[in-house]
């Protein structure tokens, strides 16, 4: 069970995705949170929500053609360079007080589009995973 632990390139991905799914369990608070704080209207919520989801809705082809096309590592890293700056930059704003609802629609967004990449990429790259 532990014997694929004892590649180099499957441990990486492996503490990688263990950092990336601790701050997604962040990322899943911080926007509520962020949002009731700005606005307690459940509308605004929901916004950020569809920020967030649709491009996953949008571009899973998107992400399987820059998946065939470009290194699937690369992908996943940009992907989640992509992410990890969204959150960043909501860090950031919200802790110098200038976050604001559009900021929030916005991140969200490219979260989407961070995430409509990694999967396809993850998929293709990682022999019986689902994506």
């Amino acid at each position: 069970m532990l014997r694929p632990l004892r590649i180099r390139d499957f441990r990486l991905l492996r503490a990688g995705l263990t950092v990336s799914l601790i701050g997604d369990g962040i990322c899943l608070v911080a926007p509520a949170w962020q949002v009731y704080r700005l606005s307690s209207a459940p509308e605004a919520l929901s916004l950020v929500g569809v920020a967030w989801t649709l491009p996953m809705v949008l571009f899973p082809t998107v992400g399987g053609v820059v998946t065939d096309r470009f290194d699937r590592r690369l992908v996943m890293i940009a992907s989640e360079v992509i992410r990890g700056s969204s959150v960043a930059t909501t860090a950031v704003l919200a802790l110098t007080g200038s976050l604001q609802l559009w900021h929030l629609y916005g991140l969200a967004v490219l979260v989407g589009v961070g995430e409509s990449l990694f999967g396809p990429s993850f998929g293709a790259s990682v022999p019986g995973s689902s994506g």
